[in-house]
């Protein structure tokens, strides 16, 4: 994203002051949560909406990281018949804000992370979504259990926190986010999966406080905000028009953390890159909502911060960055599996749900 081009836009669409707010001001929940469409009518008064008509430059600007944003691929970008590979810019850093997959299977998230290691991006960093349900631990499990576990060399009895684990482990080619900040460079990235409460899919729950104390745990000092649900009025419309984000994330990100960037997805139909003249909102939702691959990635380019450099992050590794995730305790020490699943123990099974699928 061409930065002085968009902050000439935002100057140009906002030349008041807002007002500022305190520091680690406390949320509270919003009276009407709940029906978030209707709350936007009184919250739009506050927060002012500018779609910024994004570019990026060819040539990177020295001492920063540039950054590829994508969303919502739903295993429509690794089959060969789209080669939506060659559309991916360039870039340090690939962020994808969730639902890569349709089911959360192994196959497919298998399938992901092999067209993911093959993009040349050196780090890509990665939180779910919800259609990643064999993810969440405490959901309701996916949608074939017996051949999830089939796929993943466990017995039918495994519980849905060995499936999720197991899960995770096969994504051993990106940096896999949930509810953690990982740091590149000084560069602080918040990775978090929930989304308001959408029927049985993974990482849903309830709007207002039970969200909220999710989002009270995305520390103050974070620089890049990955979520998968979007917060209320910033690329959140449905194809009815209805606002859908989430109120608590929209004061979260707006009154306490103001990252510079905040990338998700969720809601296909709001892709788009927005502002409210401190933060940068980006839905980058590669797929329309017929599930096809339509939308362009967003890039935009990072300043590195005062003490770091290019030659820097050239010596950072995948692994380098997963030792980091470890040391900080934030996170459950994943190891990369050995034997993702025996694909020929499975091949008639699977290849007998895709000749269905196909005929379907």
């Amino acid at each position: 994203m061409n930065s002085s081009n968009s902050q000439k836009r935002r100057h140009k669409s906002n030349p008041g002051s807002q007002q500022t707010e305190p520091l680690n001001a406390k949320i509270e929940v919003e009276p009407n949560t709940h029906n978030p469409d209707l709350l936007w009518e009184t919250l739009k008064q506050l927060h002012p909406v500018y779609r910024i008509g994004w570019s990026y430059a060819a040539t990177q600007p020295p001492d920063s990281l540039r950054f590829v944003c994508i969303s919502d691929t739903h295993a429509a970008i690794e089959s060969g018949r789209i080669k939506f590979a060659n559309k991916i810019p360039n870039g340090d850093i690939l962020l994808h804000a969730g639902d890569f997959t349709m089911a959360g299977m192994p196959c497919e998230i298998t399938s992901f992370n092999s067209f993911m290691a093959h993009l040349p991006h050196r780090i890509k960093v990665v939180t779910a979504g919800n259609h990643e349900v064999t993810f969440d631990e405490f959901g309701g499990g996916g949608t074939h259990p017996t051949l999830e576990r089939l796929q993943l060399g466990l017995p039918q009895t495994a519980s849905h926190k060995e499936v999720a684990q197991g899960c995770k482990e096969l994504l051993h080619d990106v940096l896999y986010l949930e509810d953690e900040v990982i740091e590149i460079c000084g560069i602080k990235i918040y990775g978090t999966p929930w989304v308001p409460r959408f029927g049985t899919s993974g990482f849903s729950c309830s709007r207002g406080l039970p969200l909220l104390e999710i989002w009270d745990k995305i520390p103050t000092d974070t620089d890049i905000l990955l979520t998968h649900s979007p917060p209320l009025g910033y690329g959140d419309t449905t194809k009815s028009d209805k606002h859908v984000g989430c109120a608590e994330l929209l004061n979260t990100v707006t009154k306490r953390v103001k990252p510079k960037f905040h990338v998700y997805g969720h809601i296909h139909n709001g892709y788009g890159v927005f502002s409210n003249g401190k933060t940068t909102f980006i839905n980058a939702s590669v797929c329309n909502d017929q599930y096809r691959p339509v939308h362009e990635p967003v890039v935009f380019d990072f300043p590195l911060p005062p003490g770091y450099c290019r030659g820097d992050f050239m010596k950072l590794s995948l692994e380098t960055l997963q030792e980091q995730r470890l040391l900080s305790g934030s996170f459950m020490k994943t190891r990369k599996k050995e034997t993702a699943f025996n694909m020929t123990k499975i091949e008639k099974v699977i290849n007998g749900i895709d000749a269905q699928t196909a005929s379907d």
